[in-house]
């Protein structure tokens, strides 16, 4: 269904790896957005309307490579996003296919917080790639993990970007979200390779299945308690059963493409394109 080219035996490896080396740093960068209170990045800011984001957004496109400022213009102009807060509109974040026009919507529901501008960036890469798609809606294939890369990806490549517009303290958090990502997706297929293992599970089997996960993935709970039902809001778990794995596996590559961009930009950007097309 998601068009994937690794097995679960793969998966299951790098989930130990997972709890083995990135767990650990996790914790330490936890521990740094507390001690130097990151958190407060979090704090609702005065409304930002979506057209001053994206205004904000539009000229650094073009330092990254001219088809994205290309395909940023085009939305602008056509006015092909709605990012604006709205009491009657529901809490989420999405960008859709317009095959009739040979392009793509932005939806978002915004938070009013420094997110409504990584998420602008985000979103951009998906609208992007569909924008950009040459199939129609009987060929079109969706590769998860792919996808997430274009979104996520784009967010690593305007890494300084965001340190110029918001400050450091923000980068440092993009770092935080790209970690946590790995961490909680791993965390969730986990949980449900297991469950789908053993189809037999009782509700209070998988309560306590994903409390002890959650404490092999760094969580900490009080001693009183014995089963974690949280696992019920993520609603991919229902709606699109191991979709999540791809947030990890998204998340490493655009943590590669970081790097790679630190050591080598025009190399970054070349291989991120190349996704894209």
């Amino acid at each position: 269904l998601y068009i994937r080219d690794y097995t679960l035996e793969e998966t299951e490896e790098l989930l130990k790896e997972i709890k083995k080396k990135i767990v650990p740093i996790f914790n330490k960068v936890t521990q740094t957005m507390l001690e130097k209170d990151y958190y407060t990045c979090y704090m609702t800011d005065p409304e930002v309307s979506a057209q001053q984001i994206l205004e904000l957004v539009y000229p650094y496109m073009s330092e990254i490579d001219p088809e994205l400022a290309e395909g940023m213009e085009y939305m602008l102009t056509h006015n092909l996003y709605d990012m604006d807060a709205s009491p009657v509109k529901g809490n989420v974040g999405f960008t859709t296919d317009l095959f009739y026009y040979n392009t793509a919507f932005i939806f978002d529901s915004p938070l009013e917080n420094f997110r409504d501008y990584s998420t602008a960036v985000h979103e951009f890469g998906h609208y992007n790639w569909s924008h950009r798609s040459t199939e129609n809606v009987l060929t079109q294939q969706n590769n998860i993990d792919l996808c997430e890369i274009h979104s996520q990806g784009l967010e690593a490549l305007y890494y300084d970007y965001f340190t110029q517009e918001l400050g450091e303290e923000v980068s440092f958090v993009q770092i935080y979200e790209l970690l946590d990502a790995i961490v909680s997706a791993a965390l969730v297929s986990e949980f449900e390779i297991e469950v789908y293992r053993n189809p037999d599970m009782t509700l209070e089997d998988m309560n306590k299945l994903y409390l002890n996960l959650s404490e092999k993935y760094g969580s900490y709970y009080a001693d009183e308690i014995t089963e974690l039902y949280t696992w019920m809001e993520i609603s991919h778990i229902f709606e699109s059963p191991c979709y999540y794995v791809s947030y990890m596996t998204s998340a490493f590559s655009s943590l590669d493409l970081l790097s790679m961009a630190q050591e080598n930009r025009h190399e970054a950007v070349e291989t991120y394109m190349e996704l894209t097309t």
